[in-house]
C-alpha cells in the first residue's frame, strides 16, 4: 500500500504548474537549507512556538531550531513518555530557550479540546501553531469518534485543535499557524479524485466512510484539506500569518526500509538530489513559515499560501528537484473557492457539534 502510494505521488498524471507569480516576494532558501541555518540569527525571545507531533524527526529538528533562537516551546504530543524523553534531547542541544510538553492525541476529539483548554489556562498569547502531526496508516481505520482516522489526525483533528486556540494566536503581535502538508495533497487533481466531485456532503462522507478510499487515498485527501484550511484561515484571520508547507520527499515521511525501486533511484540521484533529504533539511520549510521575519506587507499579501520546498520542477514529477530555492508560494491544487469557504464552516460544525450537545 506504501508502495502503490509513493508511486501514485511520485508519478502524478496531471502536470502541476509552477510557482505564482510571486509578485514582491523576495525571500528565498538555498538548496541545502536546514531548519538550523534557517533560524539562525532570527532571535525569538519572548515567542512560544507549539508543534503537535513535536516527538517526531520532523519535529525535534523544529523543536531545536526554536528553542536555540531563545523561543519558549511547546511539544504536544499522544504519547507522554516519548515528549518527556524529547524535551530532554532538546534540552541538551541548547540551553537557551524553555521546552515543555502537553499531551495531545488528534485520533480522539475530547483529548483535543482537553488540551486546548489546558493551553488557554497557562499561555494567555501563542504566537506560533505549527501543526506538524499526522499519520499514514497501512488500512483505513475509524477513530472512537466515527472519523476515519488519517482525516481526523490530519485534517479535522488540526483544524478543531486550530480553532480552539485562535483566542491565543489572535493576542500575538504576528500570530502565525503553519500547517504541515504534502505533495500529495496534488493527488486529488487527478484520478480517481476528479474535484469537481468533491462536494461539501462528499467530502463530509468522505470523513466517515473508511471503505470509500484506500489509505493513500485518504492521505490525500487529508492532505488537500489542509491547504485549503490554511488557505480559508488567512482569509477569515487576516491579523493572522498562515501557511501550508510542502516540506518535500524527506526521512521523516518514508516508510523504513524504503522499498528497493526508490533505494535505486535515489542512488542514482535521477530524481532527488540528495534522496531523501535529511530530517533537517526536510524542516527548513517548516522553520522558515514558523520563523522567518516578514513584514506586515508580505504577510498580508502572501497568508494563506502554500510554501514549496523547491522551485525546479520536473515534468512527471509533483515534487521539485532538490536543486533549486525553496520557501516560495506555489500554486495550490485546484478547488472551488465557494466549496472551499463551504467546507471550512461545515468542517467546524461537525466538529463542535458534539461538543455543543453536550453543554
Amino acid at each position: 500500500m506504501l508502495v502503490s502510494l509513493l508511486l501514485a505521488v511520485l508519478f502524478c498524471a496531471e502536470p502541476i504548474s509552477a510557482a505564482v507569480n510571486a509578485g514582491s516576494w523576495s525571500f528565498q532558501c538555498a538548496a541545502n537549507a536546514t531548519a538550523t541555518t534557517i533560524t539562525a540569527g532570527k532571535d525569538q525571545t519572548g515567542r512560544t512556538i507549539l508543534i503537535t507531533g513535536g516527538d517526531s524527526r520532523a519535529g525535534i529538528q523544529i523543536a531545536i531550531a526554536a528553542s536555540r533562537s531563545n523561543a519558549t516551546v511547546i511539544l504536544a504530543c499522544r504519547n507522554m513518555t516519548k515528549a518527556l524523553i524529547t524535551a530532554q534531547e532538546v534540552r541538551s542541544h541548547t540551553h537557551a530557550g524553555k521546552v515543555e510538553t502537553i499531551q495531545l492525541d488528534l485520533a480522539d476529539l475530547q483529548s483535543i479540546r482537553k488540551a486546548a483548554t489546558e493551553l488557554m489556562g497557562r499561555q494567555r498569547v501563542l504566537d506560533v501553531l505549527i501543526n506538524n502531526a499526522g499519520v499514514l496508516t497501512d488500512a483505513p481505520e475509524k477513530t472512537g469518534d466515527g472519523f476515519v482516522e488519517t482525516m481526523q489526525v490530519n485534517h479535522l483533528g488540526p483544524a478543531l485543535f486550530t480553532q480552539l486556540l485562535l483566542p491565543s494566536i489572535r493576542r500575538s503581535v504576528q500570530g502565525r499557524i503553519v500547517h504541515v502538508a504534502s505533495g500529495s495533497a496534488f493527488d486529488v487533481i487527478s484520478p480517481p479524485f476528479p474535484y469537481q466531485a468533491l462536494s461539501v456532503n462528499n467530502v463530509r462522507n468522505l470523513c466517515s466512510n473508511k471503505s470509500a478510499l484506500d489509505s493513500g487515498g485518504f492521505y490525500a485527501l487529508s492532505k488537500f484539506l489542509q491547504v485549503h484550511h490554511a488557505s480559508e484561515l488567512a482569509r477569515r484571520e487576516p491579523r493572522t500569518l498562515v501557511f501550508s508547507v510542502n516540506p518535500g520527499f524527506f526521512r521523516d515521511h518514508l516508510p523504513r526500509p524504503l522499498p528497493k525501486p526508490y533505494q535505486e533511484e535515489c542512488t542514482s540521484q535521477i530524481l532527488f538530489t540528495p534522496c531523501p533529504q535529511t530530517d533537517d533539511q526536510g524542516s527548513a520549510v517548516i522553520a522558515f513559515a514558523a520563523m522567518a521575519p516578514l513584514s506586515s506587507e508580505l504577510a498580508n499579501e502572501f497568508s494563506g499560501s502554500m510554501l514549496d520546498f523547491r522551485t525546479t520542477m520536473l515534468p512527471v514529477d509533483p515534487f521539485w528537484k532538490q536543486d533549486g530555492v525553496s520557501c516560495v508560494p506555489r500554486e495550490k491544487p485546484h478547488w472551488a473557492a465557494p466549496t472551499a469557504h463551504a467546507w471550512y464552516d461545515a468542517a467546524l460544525d461537525l466538529l463542535l457539534r458534539p461538543l455543543q450537545a453536550n453543554e
